[in-house]
């Protein structure tokens, strides 16, 4: 089984997406989400999760700074997916615009807030 959802009431779900095993120590690896809605739009959400793990789109947010993101994005999907010139305009908007003003800030989720409060206003 690649993913499994659990009610936690009514209304609330766990969703349980299986990872690939750690290839050194064969270790289990899961990746959990909430979910507040139906049945039908939890299986939706879990369906497209694994559609993203499939596709080397889903990743950790919590341990990736959103320029080491903003990389892997260019490579794996850009790359795959977009034309020769979008993905070097993309590339130079990405390296002469977005990652100068990114460089203070941390992972992007803990510092969302700031990120948006200093670069949005």
């Amino acid at each position: 089984m690649r993913g499994n959802i659990r009610e936690r009431s009514k209304g609330s779900y766990t969703i349980t997406v299986e990872l690939p095993r750690n290839p050194i120590s064969n270790k289990r690896k899961q990746k959990y989400f909430s979910f507040k809605g139906t049945k039908k739009e939890a299986e939706i959400f879990l369906t497209e999760k694994l559609r993203e793990l499939d596709t080397g789109m889903l990743i950790d947010t919590k341990k990736i700074k959103f320029s080491e993101y903003l990389d892997y994005w260019l490579k794996e999907y850009c790359s795959n997916n977009l034309s020769i010139n979008t993905i070097d305009g993309y590339t130079q908007y990405v390296e002469k615009q977005i990652k100068p003003v990114l460089r203070p800030f941390g992972t992007w989720k803990n510092n969302a807030i700031t990120f948006t409060n200093t670069v949005l206003t």
